[in-house]
């Protein structure tokens, strides 16, 4: 038989034992001991003994601890961590200029706004204007150039760029125009650097080119000249090109005889075949007469039967033409 959770009793009869009921009890003795830190001795119904138990704060105690404090669990938190559960991080400097003190892995560091940086968020980073230059440096050109981490820390309107040897504050480069040899172009603009190669000004910065410029280079088909012509190379032609078109067949003057009771004079019939014109390629080229007929004068001796015609060519692959003066005599 149970008296207690600490005391139990046999029954040895009436008068057998010191108990007038009858009743031979012996109690439980329990240990003294100390509970560690963060745990607190519990006792159970229908256990003798108390056992030590972990300290429970109700809502968890976050990155701090849970104690006993004058009886009743409360959560002690370590310093860079405040409220009833250590939830509210505090970070050891205010955080500055709108910033907010965050934690993480039971750190605390301020977060800052989209203008600012630095541990307090006591720095202001200003982007200023422009672009960084493209730059292939040594060391010797860096050492005249103050380290910095953003544009704020520059004067002026020089930006924070990266060189080869860190940051650097360098002057900004302008979007908007290219230079070139001194000159400024607008972007847009059209340069020829050469006859094979053309640029556009997309602005300091952009293009393929550190100038700002995008440069596009013409290929050059091959070209083959006809034996009898020469290819020829010029500093305002891109691609080589066989010699300029000429006049193989083209008289001083002639003379047509037409019959006294013929008035006109048909050019294309009498005088064009009398004409040949090659391309600097050895092709013949179309030709074209500054009159196609002449009126004829029925007097003997008389200047008005004497006509200057002038044969062109149609332009050649290259747009190139030729032309040939003929003194034309009608004879009636």
């Amino acid at each position: 038989m149970f008296k207690d959770d600490c005391t139990t009793c046999l029954c040895q009869g009436e008068g057998m034992t010191s108990d007038p009921s009858g009743f031979d009890c012996f109690t439980i003795t329990c240990a003294v001991w100390r509970c560690p830190d963060g745990m607190v001795m519990k006792t159970t119904p229908g256990q003798c003994c108390g056992q030590c138990e972990a300290i429970e704060c109700p809502n968890g105690c976050g990155e701090g601890e849970c104690k006993m404090v004058n009886g009743s669990p409360q959560c002690a938190c370590p310093s860079n961590f405040r409220g009833e559960s250590c939830q509210i991080p505090v970070c050891a400097s205010s955080c500055l200029n709108g910033g907010t003190c965050v934690a993480s892995g039971g750190n605390t560091y301020c977060v800052c706004g989209p203008s600012y940086t630095g541990r307090r968020c006591e720095i202001k980073v200003e982007s200023h204007e422009g672009l960084c230059p493209s730059v292939n440096r040594s060391t010797e050109y860096c050492r005249d150039l103050p380290d910095c981490q953003y544009d704020s820390q520059c004067q002026g309107y020089q930006k924070c760029c990266k060189s080869g040897c860190g940051f650097k504050c360098m002057a900004a480069v302008n979007q908007d125009v290219c230079i070139l040899g001194g000159v400024t172009y607008r972007k847009g603009d059209f340069h020829q650097r050469s006859a094979c190669e053309s640029c556009q000004c997309m602005g300091q910065g952009q293009g393929n080119d550190p100038s700002g410029f995008n440069c596009n280079s013409m290929m050059c088909a091959m070209v083959r000249c006809d034996p009898g012509f020469v290819q020829t190379v010029s500093k305002d032609v891109c691609c080589p090109f066989c010699e300029d078109p000429t006049f193989t067949k083209c008289p001083e003057k002639i003379t047509i005889e037409v019959n006294s009771y013929d008035s006109t004079v048909n050019l294309e019939k009498s005088l064009l075949p009398k004409l040949e014109a090659l391309d600097g390629r050895g092709q013949p080229l179309k030709i074209s007469l500054s009159q196609r007929q002449l009126r004829h004068c029925a007097c003997p001796h008389s200047q008005r039967n004497i006509h200057n015609i002038v044969a062109s060519t149609a332009p050649d692959y290259l747009g190139r033409t030729a032309t040939c003066a003929v003194a034309v005599k009608v004879k009636g």
